[in-house]
């Protein structure tokens, strides 16, 4: 529910015994999604509940961090407790795809490309953290040039096949790999445009249309 503000005082703390609820301060949580995924569907949800789903047996949860969301650094710290590393990672730019991997959950940094003017290709951010109740995907920062919908792409198809119950994962890891599959989508498509561009131009080359060089 994008822009939806809400406060809540639960903080999940992956790893302990019964997804232990307890106090924190974390105030203004607005993420964009929330959803609730069990084997007959998805739920979209409002992030004040958040804290109860994580608390929930029989499904796991789906939250997304748009680009800039103010509250992420929150989520990731307050309500999920993740490893300091892992939540700077998520907050600035990494220069290449890593992984890194705790004792209840994976952290995934992959990249996607995305054509720019005169040729130039821009790299978009996309963090997973997968554990085996919770799948958390954090956009990363993106070049302003950059339209923000285009950051959203992969996650918003998948969302759209989960709430049209095309795509009933089983687990967060199943998730988290639909939306693997699209990142790997779009690269096959950049990859053929650009293999085309080249050949184009290769072909202008030797028909002398560039002049002598």
């Amino acid at each position: 529910m994008p822009g939806l503000q809400v406060r809540t005082r639960t903080v999940f703390r992956p790893g302990r015994r019964g997804g232990a609820l307890g106090a924190c301060g974390v105030e203004a949580v607005g993420t964009t999604d929330v959803r609730w995924v069990t084997p007959e569907g998805a739920q979209l949800c409002a992030p004040d509940v958040l804290g109860a789903l994580l608390a929930r047996s029989g499904g796991f949860v789906w939250v997304d961090l748009p680009v800039g969301d103010p509250d992420t650094e929150r989520v990731l710290t307050d309500v999920f407790a993740f490893h300091a590393r892992a939540v700077r990672d998520s907050l600035e730019r990494n220069a290449v795809p890593k992984t890194h991997v705790y004792p209840d959950h994976v952290l995934l940094v992959l990249h996607a490309p995305e054509a720019g003017e005169a040729g130039h290709v821009h790299y978009l951010e996309l963090d997973q953290f997968v554990g085996s109740r919770y799948l958390v995907t954090v956009h990363g920062p993106t070049n302003p040039a950059v339209d923000p919908a285009a950051a959203l792409r992969e996650t918003g198809q998948v969302a759209a096949r989960l709430d049209a119950g095309r795509l009933r994962p089983a687990s967060p890891y199943a998730l988290s790999t639909s939306i693997v599959s699209a990142l790997t989508s779009r690269m096959r498509d950049q990859l053929a445009d650009r293999t085309t561009d080249v050949w184009r131009f290769e072909q202008e080359v030797t028909a002398g249309q560039h002049g002598d060089p």
